[in-house]
């Protein structure tokens, strides 16, 4: 709560917040770009399969989010054959590869409230010898400018990075599924993974709820559910997901009139984030009693 109480000291001229959702678990479904936090789950054994599963491959991807699609379309593109990816619930496809994915690139704004972090800053600055990359110090004025919804009186300055920005999660697994495809991989859904073995021949068998297939190479893209799949495999990862929660607003008059998208804010005093949605905002904070929470279906 301390992290959204800072935030809403530091945005000034702002007309009272109407909260859309405030859970990180919870589906959105407010706005078309947002649509990626909706979640459907398929845990039924009943679920019909998009298509007959096959019983050989050479790689097999367990997850079907920005990664799992990420790799098989990488992978595909790049010549390997017999790539498959098995999603646990469902994947929508689209229909243009060339989709626009939403990638909004306002720059990132690091907000410095106190001398130690203006010497963080400085010291990131100084990286700049060996790892060039497009960032400057900003001073107070130039935050206001920058994000004129700010307070900037207790602010000493900042760091400003035009490259960073952000991107719809959504659009982009759809459109690399998409691309998958294209170049020959296989995505089946709903296919949860129910176990994992590895042969005396050095092949695994994937089992599902639709059958098994044999792989030469097994990749752990679960997510959430990583954990899961390393105990099928004999591994233990050292992972936990954490309930992370975020406020999206609605329409806010004052982001609504700007003439330029406002940049991502990092406040690490405040441990939150904060950038524009549409005509809103989003806000993520980082609370120091986080909720962790194991996942107990697997992917």
């Amino acid at each position: 709560m301390a992290s959204i109480l800072r935030a809403g000291r530091l945005l000034r001229g702002v007309s009272r917040w109407n909260v859309a959702e405030f859970d990180g678990s919870r589906s959105l479904g407010l706005f078309q770009s947002c649509t990626a936090w909706r979640h459907k789950s398929s845990n039924s054994s009943n679920s019909k399969l998009n298509k007959h599963l096959k019983e050989e491959a050479e790689v097999v991807i367990i997850g079907g989010g920005v990664l799992g699609t990420s790799i098989a379309y990488h992978l595909a593109k790049q010549g390997q054959k017999d790539v498959v990816l098995l999603e646990k619930s469902e994947l929508t496809a689209g229909s243009t590869w060339h989709a626009d994915v939403g990638f909004h690139k306002p720059g990132t704004l690091r907000l410095c409230s106190s001398p130690e972090r203006m010497d963080e800053a400085k010291y990131q600055m100084q990286r700049q010898g060996w790892h060039k990359a497009p960032q400057w110090l900003v001073t107070p004025d130039e935050i206001a400018k920058m994000h004129p919804l700010l307070k900037v009186d207790d602010i000493l300055g900042g760091m400003f990075n035009p490259g960073d920005g952000h991107i719809d999660p959504y659009s982009l697994t759809q459109a690399l599924a998409i691309g998958a495809r294209k170049y020959g991989a296989d995505l089946y859904m709903p296919a949860p993974v129910t176990g994992l073995n590895y042969r005396a021949d050095g092949l695994w068998d994937v089992h599902t709820e639709h059958g098994t297939i044999k792989a030469k190479e097994v990749v752990n893209a679960a997510g959430f559910w990583a954990h899961e799949v390393g105990r099928m495999a004999g591994h233990e990862l050292p992972l936990a997901a954490i309930h992370h929660q975020y406020i999206v607003t609605s329409t806010i008059p004052e982001v609504a009139a700007l003439k330029h998208e406002l940049p991502v804010i990092r406040d690490l005093e405040g441990s939150f984030y904060c950038r524009q949605e549409r005509q809103g905002l989003l806000l993520g904070p980082y609370e120091h009693e986080a909720k962790m929470k194991i996942q107990e279906e697997c992917c």
